[in-house]
């Protein structure tokens, strides 16, 4: 909230997306989309990782996948990859979308597009460049898949009070 642009674009801090990759986000936004993300699944994205982490991103991409089904089915939310590290939101959307928050953790960026379909915001999936070359991540794959679990079931909660409108 503290940007100040006509458009804003987050993305990891590992930087797993190249710096061109953001102007693919940003393209969606001058076309039309009060919201852009990253797509990491669509047939035209391109994954460059080590091999010595192969296992632990199949394990990762498989865990992702099952997440995905079950955010579909929950939210009725009809994202193919709803927590790619890369989004991007015109001023409008992002002033409409980030107040309304109250999830804090992993699960923020499902919330964050629950909101935006609730208000109707036109939401593109960008096909992207994903760069995997670090260690893996710290996340804990029980534990975190826990609480993505009660944060769904937050938002799910949030819905019904209609605490986004």
């Amino acid at each position: 909230m503290a940007s100040c642009g006509d458009r804003i674009v987050f993305t990891d801090t590992d930087l797993a997306y190249p710096i061109d990759q953001v102007a693919k986000i940003l393209a969606a936004l001058d076309a039309g989309a009060d919201v852009a993300i990253a797509n990491r699944v669509s047939p035209q994205s391109t994954y460059h990782m080590s091999p010595a982490f192969f296992s632990y991103l199949y394990t990762r991409h498989a865990l992702s996948r099952m997440f995905n089904l079950v955010v579909r089915i929950v939210l009725m939310l009809q994202v193919s990859d709803c927590q790619a590290g890369l989004k991007g939101f015109t001023r409008k959307a992002a002033d409409l979308i980030f107040p309304r928050l109250t999830v804090e953790g992993f699960t923020f960026d499902v919330e964050l597009l629950y909101v935006a379909k609730r208000w109707n915001l036109r939401i593109e999936e960008v096909p992207v460049d994903f760069h995997y070359f670090s260690e893996p991540s710290t996340v804990d794959f029980v534990r975190d898949s826990i609480l993505a679990m009660r944060d769904l079931a937050s938002v799910r909660l949030n819905a019904f009070s209609d605490r986004y409108r």
